[in-house]
């Protein structure tokens, strides 16, 4: 199985679909276009320079998500290893998931200031310009697929200090999020580490929807993550695939510190009756 590119038509027809992700333990680098990952009506997009950042950007972006808290895993009854919170546009909306504490951090000052978990370092301090950025290509990018039934509304943002950081597999498939609109992730590395050996992202489909405890190497891919790149799950990615960015314990890249946005739309959250 190969992931092959998806021509620029947006039709997902099988009839339509070129080159296929190929399966490999080892990372594939790709480029700009849309790509087949063998799954019923999910595909994946992918651009390499997707924003060009400075350092300054870079920097701020990094100092803020310093000042974030870490997150407690219920599951595993242990500190996530990885720094974790949403960027979160409408203010009658908290996200969690997964048995995770995960801190909501509302763009409307007045709403962070009710936030009792929020650190005082927070409640006052603006985003990080990149994550406007980002928040604003995803954005346009939608509508120019076309998906604009919910408007792209929240930024989650995750710190990977060194190759120790990880997420394991999952699906972003929580009730609150629209899935019509695809989620974009964006790839920001802190040093020169990271931008000459990048972390991966491993994609796996999940049969019949069940997770798998160990899925077979040569079931899933391995997608380069760049610097500064912009990968998107479409269709009904999060239905039949999982996504995950594991360990990383080669010492000529496990220095390397990486930040992601992910950009999700959240459902307007219904009046109780």
């Amino acid at each position: 199985m190969s992931l092959r590119p998806i021509p620029d038509t947006h039709k997902h027809r099988r009839s339509d679909i070129g080159r296929r992700l190929r399966s490999t333990p080892k990372a594939t680098a790709l480029t700009d276009g849309n790509y087949d990952v063998g799954c019923s009506g999910s595909w994946l997009s992918y651009k390499p320079r997707a924003i060009d950042v400075g350092d300054e950007h870079l920097q701020e972006l990094y100092e803020y998500m310093k000042l974030v808290p870490s997150t407690y895993n219920v599951r595993f009854k242990n500190k996530v290893r990885r720094i974790q919170c949403t960027l979160m546009k409408p203010s009658d909306v908290d996200y969690d998931f997964s048995g995770q504490g995960n801190l909501t951090i509302h763009s409307n000052p007045a709403r962070r200031s009710q936030n009792a978990s929020l650190p005082p370092a927070l409640v006052h301090k603006k985003w990080p310009h990149l994550v406007d950025l980002v928040l604003e290509d995803w954005i346009k990018y939608c509508a120019q697929l076309g998906c604009t039934r919910t408007i792209p509304n929240a930024v989650h943002a995750n710190l990977y200090e060194d190759g120790d950081a990880w997420i394991d597999a999952h699906a972003d498939n929580e009730p609150s999020i629209d899935q019509t609109v695809p989620i974009g992730g964006y790839s920001f590395y802190m040093n020169q580490v990271g931008r000459k050996r990048p972390r991966s992202l491993q994609i796996y489909p999940v049969p019949e929807k069940v997770y798998r405890a160990k899925p077979n190497d040569h079931d899933g891919f391995n997608v380069e993550l760049e610097h500064c790149s912009r990968y998107g799950m479409h269709g009904n990615f999060q239905s039949t695939c999982t996504h995950e960015l594991m360990k990383n314990q080669r010492s000529d890249t496990k220095r390397g510190t990486r930040v992601s946005l992910t950009v999700r739309a959240f459902l307007p959250r219904m009046p109780m009756t």
